[in-house]
């Protein structure tokens, strides 16, 4: 509860519209974000709460709130890299929401959270200069809007039988079926998303600025993951006809989202579609119903949430020096005209592809093995995506960094801030395996 109260102040002095304001907003982002690390020294056995409240936090959405929080930290930092201050508010406005969302025990509570996030990431979509900008940010509305609509009147439904909108004891008393598994499920495999349901993601992600890529590669993405727990509790897929064509969707479309990746030339695309890849790992994970997938999917979302936001980081950079983003015009000269920056590459390149001892690579192990517990054959399309996985991300950074030197670019200089960012995204990432008991009070 002291985190919440913590986020408020925050948004109260991100409401003022001076430099002192943006510099006050971020040191109390930042507080907040040290201060979630405190509830995962916790040992919260999985889905129990503190009480019966309208807010809990349990050892699966600990770390995501801690995520939230720092990513927010970062996102404010970015800031000081553009003239545009005035997206603070809704900034702290979603980092509230989110962890309401996360903390939310009603399902109503949890459903108005949900969707609530939509209105402040709307806002930063548009809050750019890409004339594709409202359109969009139309796209991922309408996606959102009507995926969820179905899932409210089920909500709705439910609590006129029973009364009752605690969400335990709410989803004791629904009776399975197929067509209500994907009634329950839909709005969650298209925030994740889905490959399918995926069409808004690349054109979000190429139109928004950087905070805006940051906050949907970041947390978003994370949300339609956790909100599949706790209704997967209850509704297990085996046996479901659905399930099993979810699965087999995921499989392909993590093959097929991969080899897209090699057809983009816009490199912010470029990381949107490998990101689907990633999500899809960990949505067939979450199905597995196993104890190492679920431990496996949440720390792919904590250490995909981080490494994506700082890959958007490096490509926002790069528009900022070349005033393009296709890969055509990037090609060559990085390790060159910024070697400080190459380091930075190749780090979050190697991430992404889930090298050791990062803690991509424990997430990717944990889920590989719970995958291949379900049906041996999955063995084919994981191998395809872990070799592809590979060469694309080898791909990008090989573009990026080698080449000849572009003249243009022979002065430019990098904002000390810009270190602080990708140190910020970076320490995590490293740091976490070295301290991973705290995932595994998880699930």
């Amino acid at each position: 509860m002291n985190l919440i109260i913590l986020n408020i102040f925050c948004l109260i002095i991100s409401m003022f519209n001076n430099k002192l304001s943006l510099y006050m907003t971020t040191i109390m982002m930042m507080f907040c974000s040290l201060y979630s690390l405190k509830m995962l020294s916790f040992n919260y056995p999985s889905m129990k709460l503190f009480n019966t409240s309208y807010f809990m936090v349990d050892s699966v959405s600990a770390p995501l709130v801690s995520l939230t929080c720092w990513i927010s930290s970062m996102m404010l930092l970015a800031l000081f890299l553009s003239s545009q201050s005035n997206m603070k508010f809704s900034i702290v406005l979603l980092n509230l929401i989110l962890i309401l969302c996360f903390m939310s025990t009603f399902s109503i509570m949890f459903y108005i959270m949900f969707e609530m996030s939509l209105i402040p990431t709307f806002y930063l979509v548009i809050n750019s200069k890409s004339p594709e900008r409202y359109k969009a940010g139309m796209y991922m509305a309408f996606y959102m809007i009507f995926s969820s609509l179905p899932f409210l009147a089920v909500l709705i439904t439910t609590y006129t039988k029973t009364g009752n909108m605690f969400m335990p004891t709410m989803l004791y008393n629904m009776n399975f079926s197929n067509l209500l598994w994907l009634i329950i499920f839909l709005p969650f495999l298209t925030k994740l998303p889905i490959y399918g349901l995926h069409i808004w993601l690349p054109k979000a992600h190429v139109e928004a600025p950087l905070v805006g890529s940051m906050i949907l590669a970041g947390i978003l993405l994370k949300l339609g993951g956790y909100g599949m727990m706790p209704f997967l509790l209850h509704f297990n897929y085996q046996g479901n006809l659905i399930g099993d064509w979810v699965i087999s969707l995921s499989l392909v479309g993590g093959v097929l989202s991969s080899m897209i990746c090699f057809r983009q030339e816009d490199i912010k695309a470029f990381i949107a579609y490998s990101s689907i890849g990633h999500m899809g790992l960990v949505l067939i994970s979450l199905l597995s119903m196993t104890y190492w997938g679920w431990k496996g999917a949440l720390m792919m979302m904590i250490s995909h949430g981080l490494c994506s936001s700082a890959l958007f980081v490096l490509a926002s950079q790069c528009f900022d020096m070349t005033n393009s983003r296709s890969l055509l015009i990037l090609k060559g000269g990085g390790m060159n005209v910024i070697p400080k920056l190459t380091f930075w590459w190749f780090m979050f390149c190697i991430i992404n592809m889930g090298v050791p001892p990062t803690l991509s690579f424990y997430s990717e192990l944990l889920m590989f093995s719970s995958i291949l517990s379900m049906n041996k054959w999955y063995v084919i399309p994981l191998l395809f995506m872990m070799f592809l996985s590979g060469l694309y991300n080898t791909s990008l950074y090989m573009t990026s960094q080698h080449g000849k030197i572009n003249k243009d670019l022979s002065n430019v200089n990098v904002p000390l801030v810009l270190y602080i960012i990708l140190l910020g995204h970076l320490f995590p990432l490293v740091s976490l395996f070295l301290k991973m008991n705290f995932m595994f009070y998880s699930c």
